[in-house]
């Protein structure tokens, strides 16, 4: 349903979905894959945004600053690296690892000389975690991933598009891999870009070179409406 919130000491806010429909009461998994905005706030509302907040930072090991409902919509600085790294939990059936830029250093001979420890941290249980990841295997089949080559290949993901187009994001990974893109300018100009028409043809890209590892069959499907 519509939402209109008076906020101190700004303009109401009334977010809109992408086409500007109302589409009612609609099941989870199709507000995540067609990007719902109406949906996600009113879900979110119900929750909590202090709540989405502190689960957001336990997630990534950040501290969450907007603490604000456009928090529910992705309106928060993070960098490409702090995306993957809260996506690499989803992608590795809940367990977080930190992402490393150096994995191993060798001499002239190959030798390690130095090997960064990996620890792993299980920050999801399974049964919700294999929620998400079919709920992002929807997004590339049915959603706003579809325009991808890789759609029907077994990949999960999500598109992002900031107001007025500032920013393009998509988050995309197989059974092997995990990559985010983000497109925009330093300045902030608009881009004149969605998530769809430009972070995810740079990922399509990427996976072309690279190849597609197709994500295991879930053991339960669901159908969307």
């Amino acid at each position: 349903q519509p939402v209109s919130l008076t906020l101190r000491g700004s303009d109401d806010w009334n977010p809109q979905n992408f086409d500007n429909e109302v589409y009612g009461a609609v099941p989870m998994v199709r507000a995540l894959g067609d990007s719902m905005n109406l949906a996600t706030v009113n879900l979110g509302l119900a929750l909590g945004v202090d709540q989405v907040a502190d689960r957001l930072a336990s997630l990534t090991g950040q501290p969450t600053e907007n603490k604000y409902p456009s928090l529910l919509l992705g309106a928060e600085a993070r960098s490409p690296l702090e995306v993957l790294s809260l996506y690499s939990t989803f992608a590795s059936g809940g367990f977080h690892m930190s992402p490393k830029s150096v994995i191993t250093v060798l001499d002239e001979h190959g030798t390690p000389l130095s090997r960064q420890p990996f620890s792993l941290v299980q920050q999801l249980e399974p049964e919700p975690t294999r929620a998400i990841n079919r709920g992002l295997e929807v997004v590339m089949e049915r959603g706003t991933g579809k325009t991808s080559r890789f759609s029907q290949l077994g990949t999960a993901g999500k598109t992002g598009t900031s107001d007025d187009y500032r920013d393009s994001w998509f988050a995309g990974y197989d059974n092997e891999r995990l990559a985010v893109v983000w497109v925009g300018f330093d300045d902030n100009r608009p881009t004149g870009m969605t998530g769809a028409t430009g972070a995810l043809k740079v990922w399509d890209a990427i996976f072309t070179r690279l190849g597609v590892s197709p994500l295991p069959p879930p053991a339960d499907s669901f159908e969307t409406v």
